[in-house]
């Protein structure tokens, strides 16, 4: 599957990092489900496995699974997302995703060892 967008000039690996609008640019497309544009900007900066978004401090797993986009969520997976990482209010992509009713992102989550009996620090 090819992706209508790529990645654009702020994403030019030889300029070291993302710039901070290339970061957006690659919540935007998690938050679409453009699944193509996310594993290309994760090749070209694998540091982007490790942001979260200002707002909350959502993890990239947590913001494609609280939007149900499945092969965005395998897709960061495969490309060595810790899929356990906590938002800034300690909830994990599973907790995240069960309280946007995103069946099938829970489905996949608890596929990969979530436990959904598993409590965070707000119970």
């Amino acid at each position: 599957m090819t992706s209508n967008a790529t990645p654009k000039a702020s994403f030019n690996a030889a300029q070291g990092a993302p710039s901070i609008a290339a970061v957006k640019e690659f919540f935007s497309a998690i938050a679409r489900g453009d699944e193509a544009f996310v594993r290309e900007a994760v090749d070209m900066f694998p540091v982007l496995l490790e942001w979260k978004e200002e707002t909350r401090g959502a993890t990239p797993v947590i913001m494609a699974a609280r939007a149900g986009h499945t092969a965005v969520l395998h897709a960061l997976a495969e490309k060595g997302a810790d899929i356990f990482a906590e938002d800034r209010a300690g909830m994990d992509a599973i907790v995240n995703t069960a309280s946007c009713g995103q069946e099938n992102a829970c489905m996949y989550l608890m596929q990969h060892d979530f436990n959904p009996e598993e409590t965070n620090r707000s119970g």
